[in-house]
């Protein structure tokens, strides 16, 4: 499991419930290297203990075939 992963199962262990909404989704190849991509997006974030709303920027790599998120932060 990556760091990412691990990261994301323990901030949701404590959720009932989690709703995500997201908007304005964009996708960016790097040129000349496919197996690479940053994706943007506003994220609309509602659980039981938790409200927000933020700009995120995730790239994701794609290794033997399939595609994982390498890195997540916020604009």
């Amino acid at each position: 499991m990556t760091a990412w992963s691990s990261h994301k199962k323990k901030v949701n262990e404590g959720k009932e419930w989690i709703k995500l909404r997201l908007q304005n989704v964009g996708v960016v190849r790097n040129p000349g290297k496919d197996d690479l991509m940053m994706v943007t997006f506003d994220q609309d974030y509602k659980s039981n203990n938790l409200n927000n709303v933020m700009r995120k920027t995730q790239y994701w790599i794609r290794e033997g075939g399939r595609w994982r998120i390498v890195y997540e932060g916020t604009v």
